[in-house]
């Protein structure tokens, strides 16, 4: 074990530091908990709140391969007819013989 540059003054202080912040990490896991709880009570749909929430918050290269799989996704389902029985779908290719 390497502890010659560190004291035991210094270790059990890096030590108090580190239970400080993982005790505030699970006070913040109960504090979200009960905000979805409040916003499940309000009516919200808390999967989407989720979602929405983590979309908001992912950084930009993420942000721009889930939009360019959602679109390869998309060409996908309407290549294999997966929206052709839906009301939807079927609007959609109404539209499309209209148009």
């Amino acid at each position: 074990m390497n502890a010659g540059h560190n004291s035991d003054q210094d270790t059990k202080a890096l030590g108090e530091r580190i239970n400080r912040l993982m005790d505030q990490i699970e006070d913040g896991k109960t504090d979200l908990k009960d905000l979805y709880t409040e916003a499940k009570s309000n009516g919200h749909d808390t999967g989407a709140l989720k979602k929405a929430i983590a979309r908001q918050r992912e950084d930009a290269d993420k942000r721009k391969k889930r939009l360019e799989q959602e679109e390869m996704i998309a060409t996908y389902t309407a290549a294999l007819g997966g929206l052709a029985d839906t009301d939807l779908g079927r609007a959609a290719i109404n539209n499309l013989r209209a148009g």
